[in-house]
């Protein structure tokens, strides 16, 4: 399906370790739903989007050794109070500097989010 869905204001650290735990599942268990033939981590990489916020480097790290970077977008997490406006942008700069995934900066902060709106 055509079905997007976004994990925002969530952060992502968590979602590494989910996947592999809905992976191992189904890898186990995966005869209690025979419907299911794909790898959850596959349908998460086709129909999920989950937010990163500045400091999760180390998981957003993780997220791209699995080549899932193509389904997290920035989350500014303006107008909050925890925000870091006006400098958010440089803490997400800082962010990628120190993981060395600068590379991926542009497809977090715009083109994932275009992709998940459906404008691109």
């Amino acid at each position: 399906p055509r079905l997007r869905v976004g994990f925002f204001e969530s952060g992502l650290g968590w979602l590494p370790y989910w996947l592999d735990r809905l992976d191992e599942h189904k890898e186990s268990m995966g005869h209690l739903v025979p419907r299911l033939k794909r790898e959850p981590t596959e349908i998460f990489s086709e129909q999920c989007f989950v937010t990163m916020e500045a400091g999760e480097g180390e998981a957003f790290a993780q997220l791209a050794d699995m080549g899932l970077a193509h389904t997290v977008v920035w989350g500014s997490d303006y107008p909050h109070y925890d925000c870091t406006y006006p400098g958010a942008l440089a803490e997400l700069d800082e962010t990628f500097e120190k993981i060395g995934r600068n590379d991926l900066r542009s497809e977090v902060v715009y083109t994932n989010a275009r992709r998940f709106m459906g404008l691109g």
